[in-house]
């Protein structure tokens, strides 16, 4: 009698965030970023342009709504790196899956300030998913509801550089709050 084998649960099946920028990028994993960005070299060009944008802008399968944006979100990034690297001996430098947590906050902070129920109901997926997430784990339940958009988490490796991010991410919040925004 052959035994059924159950999938193991990962982390990553549970990240919301991740699996819709992913999508937005046409993307079907984070590992396809990693692939496309490994080699490209940190920092700007002399444009102000990252090399990281350049090669995400030329890709194929981008959400036309995230494209027309990504060039704002780009000069977004590069004027939080230079508000921190005011003081710093030499200047900050983002290597890419720093580029890529920053990015995605920038467009998780723009679409929450924008419209947080819109986005709430972009991350509940259509009734298809939610089976495929039932059968994953029946004890998931991919409904959300408006508290769960103030809960944001970021998932890297120790000495990854998480310490410059938060600095970033409260230069981002500020940018994009536009003061008291309860949606309960």
């Amino acid at each position: 009698m052959a035994q059924s084998k159950k999938k193991t649960d990962r982390l990553d099946d549970y990240l919301v965030l991740n699996s819709f920028i992913n999508k937005l990028f046409g993307m079907e994993s984070f590992d396809n970023f990693q692939n496309l960005l490994k080699n490209v070299e940190d920092g700007f060009d002399d444009e102000g342009r990252s090399y990281v944008f350049l090669t995400l802008y030329s890709q194929a399968g981008i959400d036309p709504q995230l494209k027309s944006k990504l060039e704002d979100y780009d000069s977004n990034i590069k004027g939080y790196v230079d508000h921190i690297s005011v003081k710093q001996e030499s200047p900050i430098r983002l290597k890419y899956f720093q580029y890529l947590a920053v990015l995605f906050t920038d467009i998780y902070l723009d679409r929450y300030f924008e419209d947080p129920i819109k986005l709430m109901n972009e991350f509940t997926p259509c009734s298809e998913e939610r089976q495929s997430f039932k059968e994953k784990n029946d004890k998931f339940n991919p409904i959300y509801i408006p508290s769960d958009l103030k809960k944001v988490a970021f998932w890297m490796a120790t000495g990854s550089g998480k310490t410059f991010l938060v600095h970033i991410n409260y230069l981002q919040f500020m940018h994009y709050n536009r003061g008291p925004h309860e949606i309960e």
